[in-house]
């Protein structure tokens, strides 16, 4: 809301209300990915494209599909995720024009909705269509097992040539869209009661307070809450009333999944281990990254070197099973397959175990 607010300020109600804004948290001060708590998740870097990809060239690049789809509005993805999928030729049928807010859902497992925002949908059946435009009943946010049971959004195991889940699964949330006259009711609420003293939380805090469903029960729940300020249930209580009604649609992506990059362990499987995210990206071993010998000549070069390494160095994909990005190490240096080392110059051979990141070190 402060974003959309200093936004009008700028450049003005009329040219503001006629943009597609992508508004994208930048993700600091993290507490359960320390690597990137400076910058912030957003500019993350990838081990692929050259010179190496970081997260936000990702998200613009896998976003501008969904552009021609889009009326005036914010388009509100989270910092620390790729969304991958597929549209198809001709999936031209649903778009992100509805009044209100549109939101894209994927299939998921039931250990991943427990973690995330889940979909409770009108009409439980699936067309079996690479994209289906579907009416939401309410959202539930971080839901235990037995809540999606009982709140009716739980799916049985599906498998045809657009379904693949094995097991009971959901429709899970990623990124929102909300148009011009959603972006005005909440730059009416900010001014009209800023500065806040409580964290408001775009996924939380907008979303469980639509759909036919919803109610206010919510804003008591302080569960996910890191900071609780005396003022935050009252103004959260008024957020819900204020959006309360407003149209939620929900386009389930059928062919597609998103992957988290919000916790060590998460990077950890990502880059080193999730074969089916690294085909469909592109990742690589090591990025941007050289090994020395100890008269300080290459022995080995990362792919995407600025300086291509001749026939007889090593490529360093074939020396470590782990992720080097954009770093210099020496030669004798191992590490373990999960492991990653990134921005580093490390000039005596060094030994990596299992499960550590090391960034940033010289």
């Amino acid at each position: 809301m402060y974003v959309l607010s200093e936004l009008e300020k700028e450049y003005g109600w009329d040219k503001v209300s006629k943009w597609r804004i992508l508004l994208v948290n930048a993700g600091g001060h993290s507490q359960r990915l320390p690597s990137a708590s400076v910058l912030g998740k957003i500019f993350c870097a990838f081990p692929f494209g050259t010179p190496m990809y970081q997260m936000l060239e990702v998200k613009l690049a896998t976003y501008l599909p969904f552009l021609d789809r889009m009326g005036p509005g914010i388009y509100l993805p989270p910092s620390d995720t790729i969304e991958v999928y597929d549209l198809g030729s001709n999936s031209y049928e649903w778009t992100f024009t509805s009044p209100g807010f549109t939101a894209i859902a994927h299939p998921s497992t039931l250990d991943i909705g427990v973690d995330h925002g889940v979909y409770v949908l009108e009409d439980k059946n699936v067309k079996g269509a690479l994209a289906e435009f579907r009416n939401c009943l309410e959202v539930l946010q971080k839901p235990s097992i037995d809540i999606m049971y009982q709140k009716g959004a739980v799916r049985e195991a599906k498998t045809n040539k657009y379904i693949d889940m094995t097991e009971p699964w959901v429709y899970s949330d990623s990124c929102f869209y909300f148009d011009k006259d959603v972006s005005r009711k909440l730059i009416d609420f900010y001014n009209k009661h800023s500065p806040l003293n409580c964290e408001i939380d775009a996924y939380g805090d907008f979303l469980q307070a639509l759909g036919p469903r919803a109610t206010k029960e919510y804003t008591k729940n302080i569960s996910n809450v890191s900071t609780v300020d005396p003022t935050l249930g009252k103004m959260r209580e008024e957020i819900f009333n204020l959006l309360k009604g407003t149209p939620l649609n929900i386009v389930c992506l059928n062919v597609s999944q998103f992957h988290h990059f919000g916790t060590i362990s998460e990077c950890l499987h990502h880059f080193c281990c999730n074969g089916a995210l690294r085909k469909q990206v592109g990742f690589t071993n090591c990025r941007f990254s050289a090994m020395l010998d100890s008269s300080n000549e290459h022995l080995a070069n990362g792919a995407g070197d600025p300086s291509p390494p001749k026939k007889s160095r090593q490529n360093l994909d074939e020396v470590f099973e782990g992720c080097v990005m954009h770093s210099v190490l020496k030669s004798g240096s191992s590490m373990a397959k999960r492991s990653i080392i990134e921005f580093c110059n490390i000039e005596i051979p060094i030994e990596v175990g299992q499960d550590c990141l090391v960034s940033n070190c010289e």
